[in-house]
C-alpha cells in the first residue's frame, strides 16, 4: 500500500512517510470542473471522435453555428463501394513503421489488394479492436494483436487512428476557409467513451488522444449515452393522445395532421439504451428544470452489441463449412469474407420478430469452392446431408436461412439486454426509452423491446446511429450540461490506523508496527449523487518532516462500505503522487486531498493547508 496513516506522527520517523488525521474538513468552495478548467470563449469550433467497435467518425460544429442551430453539426461523408455513409469501419492498415497507410473503407480494401499480391507481412491490419480496452489487465504497454495475430502495442494502434481522424478532420475543416486558423487553443476535441468501461481504459483512450496531439487541456471524454441523450434532447418527439411513436413511424402513411411533436420537458424521467456494435450502455436521466441533466442510476449494460450476433452467425458458418473452409477463406480471399459480412449486417438490420420469410445471403465464390475442394462435394448437397438440412439450403448463389434459425442468432444479445432492462426498469420508475447507436436500428431489437414492455414508451430517431456523435459535439459546447452524475463504485485511499482492540482484532487485521494496514479510507461512496460544482469533503493529512512526497494509493470497491482494500470487491486503481513544496525538516506539513469523479474520470486535488498550493492530478491507472 502507499505511505497513508492515521494519528500518529513521528511513529515512522523516514521521509516520504503521509500521515492522515481523522479530521474532516467541508470544503468552502465549489470544485471546479477539472475536465473545462478553462474558459470555452475562445474555443469557436467543437471535433468529436466517436470511436466505434465496428463503425468510426468525426462530427463538429462552429460555436456561431452551435449558438444559431444546436443541430447544425457537420459530419465527414466516407466513400465506399456503394456510395457514401457518415461513418467508416473500425479499421486501419499500418505500415512496417506503424504509420497509417489507410483508415476504414480504404484499409479493407488496401489490405485485401495486399494480400492478394502476397505482401501482407509487410504491414498491419487492425479490425474491431476496441473490444480490446475492456479488460482488467489493460497496462501502458499492453500489446494488440493484428488480423494475423502480429502484435505491436495497443497504445500505438489507438493513437495511429485518432491522430489520422485529428488530422483528417483538420483538413477538412480548413478546406471550408484555408485562411482559418485552428491553433490548439481554438478547437475543443471531444472523444466518446462506453459508460460501462472502467477507469484503466478511460485513461488509456486519453493518454492515446494526447499522443495523437491533442492537448490535454482541450481533450473531453465523453460517455456514449450522455452524448445520446443531450443530442435527443433537441430531437422532437412524437405524441399522439396516449400512443407515442418513433420519429421512424412519422414516414408511414396514415399519419394524422393533427398529432404533433413534442420535446422532452422538465422532469421527464428515461432510460438512454445506447446499443453499439460491441457494448450496450444502460443509462437513466432526469431533465431538471434548468434543462440540464441528472442520472438517476448508475450506468451499466455489457458486452451484448451487434458484433454478439455476427459472433453467432460466423460460429453457425464455421459449423457448416468446416475450419479448414473459413481459416483459408478469411486468409486467402478476405476481401470477399467482408463483403460476405457486410451482406449479413444488411440482413441483420431488416430481419423482424416473428418474419417467417426465410433469409436469403449471398454467399462468396470462394467458400463455395473451397468447399468443393477439401469435402470433395459441393456445398448444396452437402447442406442437404448436414443436420442443419432443415434449416439451410442453397437457391443459386445464395445461402437460404430459415427464419427461425436465423431469428435464434440474436438470442443471446436479446436475452442479456431483455433481462437487464427488466430488471432496471421498476427499479427507476421511468416510463420512456431512448434507443440510439447503430445496433438499435436491427427491428428485431426494437420488435422485441416494444413487445416486452408494451406500457413503456419506446423512442427510436431516424438517426439513431449518429446520435452518440452528434451529441458530443453538443457535450463540447456544453461541458455542464450533465448536473450530476450517480457514482459507480466506492473510491478511497488505503492508510493505516492505531490498533485499537476495542475496535479491532488481532485475526483478521494486519498489524505492522502496532497500526493496522490496509485500511479503506473511502472518499466517494457507491450510489451517492455527485452533484457537478457541489462541495466536495476534504480529508486532512499530515506530511512528516523531510517528506518531499505524498504517495496516495487509491482503491475502488463494488461495497458501500468496505472495511479493508484486501476485502472481497475491492481492487487497487492506481497510484497519485503529490509533490510538497512546504517541506521542513522539523514539523509536519499539513494537506488536504479529496478525490473529484466526474463520471468520466477521476481526479485528485490536494491542497497544501499553508501555502495554499493546489496541484490537481489524475491517477495513474495503468501502472
Amino acid at each position: 500500500m502507499g505511505n497513508c496513516l492515521s494519528i500518529g506522527e513521528g511513529r515512522r520517523e523516514t521521509s516520504n512517510e503521509l500521515v492522515l488525521s481523522s479530521v474532516l474538513t467541508p470544503s468552502t468552495d465549489p470544485v471546479p470542473d477539472t475536465q473545462h478548467p478553462e474558459d470555452h470563449i475562445d474555443r469557436f469550433l467543437v471535433v468529436a471522435i466517436d470511436f466505434g467497435t465496428t463503425y468510426t467518425g468525426y462530427a463538429f460544429s462552429f460555436r456561431h453555428e452551435y449558438l444559431r442551430d444546436r443541430l447544425k453539426i457537420s459530419t465527414n461523408m466516407w466513400t465506399n463501394t456503394v456510395g457514401l455513409s457518415e461513418k467508416a469501419p473500425t479499421a486501419v492498415l499500418l505500415d512496417k513503421y506503424h504509420r497509417v497507410v489507410s483508415f476504414g473503407y480504404d484499409a479493407l480494401r488496401d489490405y485485401a489488394e495486399i494480400t492478394e499480391a502476397g505482401n501482407q507481412s509487410k504491414c498491419f491490419l487492425f479490425h474491431r479492436f476496441k473490444m480490446n480496452l475492456y479488460t482488467d489487465e489493460l497496462r501502458h504497454n499492453t500489446m494488440l494483436a493484428d488480423v494475423r495475430g502480429k502484435h505491436i502495442p495497443a497504445i500505438v494502434v489507438f493513437s495511429a487512428v485518432i491522430g489520422y481522424l485529428r488530422n483528417h478532420a483538420i483538413e477538412r475543416i480548413k478546406g471550408i476557409d484555408n485562411q482559418l486558423s485552428l491553433e490548439g487553443k481554438h478547437v475543443q476535441w471531444v472523444v466518446t467513451i462506453p459508460a460501462i468501461w472502467h477507469d484503466k481504459a478511460k485513461q488509456f483512450m486519453r493518454k492515446a488522444a494526447e499522443m495523437a496531439g491533442i492537448e490535454a487541456n482541450r481533450l473531453t471524454l465523453a460517455l456514449e449515452p450522455e452524448a445520446a441523450s443531450l443530442y435527443c434532447r433537441y430531437v422532437p418527439a412524437y405524441e399522439h393522445g396516449t400512443t407515442s411513436q418513433s420519429c421512424e413511424d412519422l414516414t408511414r402513411l396514415g399519419t394524422s395532421n393533427a398529432d404533433h411533436f413534442n420535446n422532452f420537458g422538465p422532469g421527464t424521467k428515461y432510460i438512454i439504451l445506447d446499443l453499439g456494435g460491441g457494448t450496450v450502455d444502460v443509462t437513466f436521466h432526469i431533465i431538471r428544470e434548468d434543462g440540464s441533466l441528472q442520472e438517476l442510476h448508475q450506468p451499466s449494460g455489457g458486452y451484448w452489441g451487434g458484433t454478439l450476433v455476427d459472433s453467432e452467425f460466423s460460429k453457425l458458418i464455421l459449423r457448416v463449412l468446416g475450419d479448414s473452409v473459413m481459416m483459408r477463406a478469411h486468409i486467402e480471399y478476405p476481401q470477399e469474407m467482408l463483403e460476405f459480412m457486410s451482406e449479413f449486417e444488411v440482413k441483420k438490420r431488416t430481419f423482424r420478430c416473428g418474419q417467417t420469410n426465410g433469409v436469403l445471403i449471398k454467399i462468396p465464390t470462394c467458400l463455395v469452392d473451397l468447399y468443393t475442394e477439401v469435402h470433395q462435394t459441393n456445398l448444396a448437397e452437402g447442406l442437404a446431408k448436414s443436420e442443419l438440412k432443415d434449416q439451410l439450403s442453397m437457391k443459386r448463389d445464395k445461402i437460404v436461412v430459415t427464419a427461425e434459425l436465423f431469428e435464434s442468432l440474436f438470442a443471446p444479445s436479446l436475452s442479456h439486454i431483455v433481462g437487464h432492462l427488466i430488471k432496471m426498469v421498476p427499479m427507476t420508475g421511468i416510463d420512456t426509452i431512448l434507443m440510439v447507436g447503430g445496433y438499435s436500428e436491427s427491428k428485431i431489437i426494437k420488435d422485441k423491446i416494444r413487445q416486452v414492455f408494451p406500457q413503456i414508451r419506446v423512442i427510436n430517431p431516424t438517426d439513431a446511429s449518429l446520435a452518440v456523435l452528434k451529441g458530443a459535439v453538443l457535450f463540447g459546447h456544453e461541458p455542464n450540461a450533465i448536473a450530476s452524475r450517480v457514482c459507480r463504485n466506492t473510491y478511497g485511499i488505503a492508510m493505516q490506523v492505531p490498533f485499537n482492540p476495542e475496535q479491532h482484532s488481532q485475526e483478521t487485521c494486519r498489524i505492522v508496527n502496532d497500526m493496522v494496514d490496509d485500511i479503506f479510507d473511502v472518499h466517494l461512496r457507491v450510489g451517492e449523487t455527485a452533484a457537478i460544482g457541489a462541495n466536495i469533503t476534504e480529508k486532512v493529512y499530515s506530511v512528516l518532516p523531510r517528506s518531499k512526497y505524498a504517495i496516495l494509493d487509491v482503491y475502488m470497491s463494488s461495497q458501500q462500505t468496505p472495511q479493508f482494500v484486501t476485502d472481497t470487491g475491492c481492487t487497487k486503481l492506481g497510484t497519485a503522487t503529490i509533490e510538497i513544496d512546504s517541506i521542513s525538516k522539523e514539523t509536519s506539513t499539513k494537506i488536504t486531498v479529496r478525490l473529484v469523479y466526474r463520471g468520466t474520470e477521476l481526479d485528485v486535488e490536494a491542497r497544501e493547508v499553508t501555502s495554499g498550493k493546489i496541484t490537481k492530478t489524475t491517477v495513474d491507472f495503468l501502472g
